[in-house]
């Protein structure tokens, strides 16, 4: 049976403390903590580690986490203030339990918002004594909860709000960690309310033919109204829900001391307004619920009044306090807002917890004992030392239950799954992983769960379309919008056949065949998927138009939806405007915030190799990076240029190419790149430039003529800011080195002209080999065979091609290996046109290949 020590403060001034069989102890009390001493503690939470690297005051900080024990101390000595009271808690810790509890039970505003958490004694905090004390708010309920048995399965619906007019934070912070942390534990279920609407919960929880909800985790921004002036923009907003719910909810009292979720008004994209839940509405939704636990990961949602004087009956507005009285009987909220590290640790070990059938109480202290282990929370380089960013956060939480803490799951054994539980050919994102461009993730986000089909992100190369894309559809697959995503990227596409490549695409990542886009329609029919059409710009104007005609009917079928990315910010299609369309929209892409920027170069610093130099105010560094316009792709150069260079050295000489393109600022950032490698390293790097996005390592080599020991310092300088990406193949020994967009252009037009033309030479004879060896070695290793053609099919496309132009010797033979490969990979159209070619060449080979085509396509007669 648990042992519970409880506190009882009927106000401010008295506590009694009751423990079972012992008489209660009544003491004064006189609350310890000042308004500094709290300031202090949200300074430590909420600035003090978020800050750019060189602006962290480390002796402050280390002044609160020392003083976390002092105030938990004082905290301790306040209630514990004479013998009878001591001996109490004595009896408490030394009665023999499996589990014990303290709880502070009050209606006094300043009490429960007190960092009860920290409670301290005898050189240790109570939660962390062996075993754990788990300390919550014991709020008395107004109404009866049903006594709930452990289950076999658990189902928890994700409400992530972002209204504008609110802070905007990151959306997949905390169902990231979540996700994570059960993905081996398939009796939890997760769904997500897509929007975030207050009419889409009661529908939801309404729903009887849906399965029972028994988990919310609200992720978002709560608000607490101390004066009651919200009360009457609340009751305004009623008129925008449906009739049967504006019934129910508009007799609810409102007024002053009243807490407040901020949930997204109903309407298309782009009029997703605050719309505020108070306790009282949010309350009466879930008291005709099964809901046995609600999550508040939101700012200010356990915040309560500070009144001195009394109030009345219902004292508090806190949303964490309403819900447990009359309609959930566990809440967990946030007293701050939580780091990122924080919040993997925090919800990933009590997720994993609860699904280890631990209860809501025990699997809150197993998630506090891992923040406190594991108290690193940003791992940042500060010029050339390397420091770890501390802070004893795992006080943060605040439990609040009305009854027994019973486990929610049975005990269940852990399964392993595949981490990845959606079909997609997603590239790999950069080194430094996604920075910035939350907001404009959101917006594709609820763009999709409205009426939107198509959506076009358009910006200048290097303002992150592509990696923009690529975690739009991780995200949106991780949270059920769609089971599969298909990237087909055309930076470097040398084809006629726009439409034929992403069909084959789309079979291979899905695995069917797929004879044509109609075959393709009917398959999307069937299973909801995101397209995702990258570097639309490079394709010729009919290649275009065919494959947007195609993109629209798909966009169009069952759940599918189609994401486009190009420099131009108009495809002059009727299906596509750029203004007054919800079916598409435009999203273009500038600079990054000055915070996102910051934290990419912070991101960049973590890379080797380590600065030389130190690091410069914050001032300083967003000076430069403004002269770029907060260029991404620039600021990746920048990045490291200044762990090597002073910054006003770099201001000057990057003055200095924006003068000479001063339209381009991605180019006066290479040129700053460039500028202090060795003359010999500048003659290799323009090398590249012949390679139409990429090419296998060894390809690379032979072409170029570079050295192994050229090419790692080519290889690293260019791969830590992003301009290029090593992929690795399943079942192939070396890379394929894929180049960013902008990189080949910029570096070809440094090329003299005989070096380009030996450079062409030798690429072409080098694809030809390649092709060769890759049509014989299909018989024996098709996948990989066809997977190094995939990557490698714009150099082959560009150098047969060349060969057909100069009427090469061996451009027929060229033409028949790489035509095998593109009847494989369904582009027709671009077989034909080769084949075309080779015939005005004649001869022998070209005859056969005339025969194969038109045998392929039914037509003999043609011969």
């Amino acid at each position: 049976m648990p042992q519970e020590l409880n506190l009882n403060f009927k106000n401010s001034q008295q506590v009694t403390i009751n423990l079972a069989q012992h008489s209660p102890v009544t003491v004064d009390f006189a609350i310890p903590l000042t308004a500094q001493d709290r300031e202090a503690i949200r300074h430590y939470l909420e600035v003090y580690a978020a800050q750019y690297v060189m602006d962290i005051d480390d002796t402050e900080a280390k002044r609160v986490s020392v003083q976390l024990s002092q105030w938990g101390q004082s905290l301790f000595d306040a209630v514990f203030n004479n013998v009878a009271a001591q001996q109490l808690f004595a009896q408490f810790i030394n009665t023999p339990s499996d589990k014990y509890l303290v709880t502070i039970t009050a209606q006094t505003p300043e009490i429960l918002s007190l960092p009860w958490e920290l409670l301290h004694e005898a050189g240790q905090f109570l939660f962390a004594f062996q075993p754990s004390i788990t300390i919550l708010r014991r709020i008395p309920p107004k109404t009866t909860f049903p006594v709930y048995a452990s289950q076999s399965s658990l189902r928890m619906l994700f409400v992530i709000s972002r209204p504008q007019g609110a802070g905007f934070i990151d959306p997949r912070t905390d169902a990231q960690a979540v996700l994570k942390a059960i993905a081996n534990y398939p009796a939890i279920t997760v769904e997500f309310l897509q929007p975030a609407t207050l009419e889409n919960l009661w529908q939801r929880l309404q729903n009887s033919e849906l399965p029972r909800v028994d988990v919310i985790h609200f992720d978002g921004h709560g608000y607490f109204d101390k004066t009651g002036d919200l009360a009457h923009t609340t009751m305004t907003q009623l008129s925008s829900v449906s009739r049967d719910l504006r019934k129910q909810l508009r007799d609810l009292k409102t007024g002053a001391n009243t807490g407040y979720l901020l949930f997204e008004q109903a309407g298309n994209y782009g009029n997703r307004g605050l719309f505020y839940v108070p306790t009282s509405w949010l309350a009466y939704l879930l008291s005709e619920s099964s809901v046995r636990l609600m999550v508040l990961s939101a700012c200010q949602s356990a915040m309560v009044a500070h009144d001195e004087e009394e109030t009345e009956e219902e004292p508090i507005g806190s949303i964490a306090v309403g819900l447990v009285a009359s309609s959930v009987p566990s809440v967990l909220a946030m007293s701050y807002s939580v780091m990122v590290r924080a919040t993997e640790l925090l919800f990933g070990g009590f997720y994993r917890e609860i699904a280890l059938g631990k209860s809501v109480g025990v699997a809150l202290d197993k998630a506090r004992q891992a923040l406190l282990q594991d108290r690193k929370r940003r791992d940042l380089q500060r010029g050339q030392e390397r420091v770890e960013i501390e802070v004893s956060d795992w006080f943060l939480p605040t439990l609040y239950q009305a009854g027994e803490d019973n486990p929610l799951l049975l005990e269940i054994e852990k399964t392993t799954l595949e981490e990845t539980r959606f079909l997609s050919n997603l590239p790999e994102l950069q080194e430094a992983g996604f920075v910035g461009r939350k907001y404009e993730l959101w917006i594709i986000e609820r763009a999709f769960v409205q009426s939107t089909r198509r959506l076009t992100l358009s910006g200048f190369g290097g303002q992150g379309k592509t990696y923009l894309a690529i975690e739009a559809g991780q995200w949106l697959c991780q949270t059920g919008m769609f089971e599969a995503v298909c990237f087909i990227n055309y930076a470097s596409f040398q084809g006629m056949d726009a439409v034929g490549l992403a069909v084959s695409t789309l079979a291979t990542v899905l695995e069917v065949s797929l004879i044509d886009a109609k075959a393709a329609t009917l398959v999307l029919a069937k299973q909801p998927l995101l397209l995702i059409f990258d570097n639309l710009e490079t394709l010729a104007k009919e290649p275009l138009r065919e494959l947007l005609d195609v993109a629209e009917i798909w966009s169009q079928t069952g759940k599918c939806r189609v994401l486009l990315t190009t420099r131009s910010p108009d495809f002059h299609h009727p299906a596509y405007p750029s203004e007054g369309s919800l079916k598409h929209l435009t999203l273009s892409l500038q600079g990054l915030t000055k915070v996102d920027a910051l934290d990419y170069f912070q991101k960049l610093l973590e890379l080797p190799p380590a600065p030389r130099v130190d690091l410069p105010k914050r001032e300083v560094i967003l000076e430069l990076f403004e002269q770029v316009g907060f260029h991404p792709l620039s600021i990746g150069l920048l990045g490291k240029q200044l762990k090597l260079r002073r910054p006003a050295e770099l201001g000057l000489r990057l003055e200095k190419f924006i003068a000479e393109t001063p339209d381009n600022p991605l180019l006066a950032s290479l040129n700053l790149s460039l500028d202090k490698i060795d003359e010999e390293a500048k003659r290799w790097l323009p090398r590249l430039g012949v390679f139409q996005g990429g090419a296998m390592e060894p390809d690379l080599l032979d072409i170029t003529e570079l050295s192994e020991e050229q090419w790692q310092t080519l290889h690293t300088a260019l791969e830590t800011t992003g301009l290029i990406q090593t992929e690795l193949m399943p079942g192939v020994t070396v890379p394929y080195i894929r180049f960013h967009p902008t990189l080949a252009p910029a570096l070809k037009t440094r090329l003299a002209a005989e070096e380009l033309e030996q450079l062409l030479a030798r690429h072409q004879e080098c694809y030809y080999q390649l092709s060769g060896y890759l049509y014989h070695e299909d018989q024996k290793n098709p996948h990989q065979a066809r997977a190094i053609v995939l990557r490698e099919l714009p150099n082959l496309l560009y150098a047969v091609k060349s060969a057909l132009a100069a009427k090469a010797d061996n451009a027929v033979e060229f033409v028949e290996t790489v035509n095998w490969f593109l009847k494989y990979f369904g582009l027709n159209r671009d077989r034909a046109d080769l084949t075309q070619q080779a015939e005005q060449i004649g001869g022998y080979l070209a005859l056969a290949n005339k025969g194969k085509l038109l045998w392929l396509s039914g037509n003999l007669r043609g011969l």
